[in-house]
């Protein structure tokens, strides 16, 4: 088979934020219900700097709508449910257990809310992904980490299965099916 032709165009642009007087990558953006997105961001490196930007459409033209700055973490993927954003970090923070988080931020009128931020303190040195079904969390982390099931209202922890280098969690098409790639 040879591969299909495909043409791409590009259909808008955001620059990236500034935290600290360093511009951040992006690591990864989820389109969700058809008009908005979240995209994550870290830098390369010992510094742990993130950021997370919520989008939203005005037909093909993203327009950022609110943008959290973290000075404390690398923001390595971020996924978005309908009240929900969820933030995969590895935090700087030495006082923690391990430095992988997973925090949550509140999503409303297009807007993340930092009042109230909940967070789940995982094992490994990095939260690597993270996807929500509205009724369970699921998020993994890297060397020495596991797949874990949260509980949206407070990300306690459900359940847990050791996973040595997971590194992405994701859904089928229905829902009932968690997909882990291990590293």
């Amino acid at each position: 088979l040879s591969p299909r032709s495909i043409t791409l165009t590009l259909k808008g642009e955001l620059e990236p934020p500034v935290v600290s007087g360093v511009t951040v990558q992006a690591t990864m953006i989820q389109p969700s219900d058809g008009n908005r997105a979240v995209i994550s961001y870290n830098v390369r490196g010992e510094t742990p700097l993130g950021a997370i930007d919520l989008v939203q459409f005005q037909g093909d033209n993203p327009v950022l709508r609110s943008s959290a700055q973290i000075t404390d973490a690398d923001v390595n993927a971020v996924s978005l449910d309908e009240f929900y954003a969820y933030a995969a970090q590895s935090s700087g923070v030495q006082t923690r257990p391990a430095p992988a988080v997973l925090e949550r931020f509140t999503v409303t009128s297009s807007k993340l809310e930092l009042d109230g931020l909940t967070e789940a303190q995982l094992t490994s040195f990095a939260t690597t992904s993270a996807v929500s079904t509205g009724s369970v969390v699921y998020a993994t982390s890297g060397n020495g980490g596991a797949v874990y099931a949260l509980d949206p209202n407070d990300l306690s922890v459900l359940a847990e299965y050791p996973l040595d280098g997971a590194r992405w969690v994701a859904l089928d098409e229905a829902n009932d099916r968690v997909v882990v790639a291990q590293g």
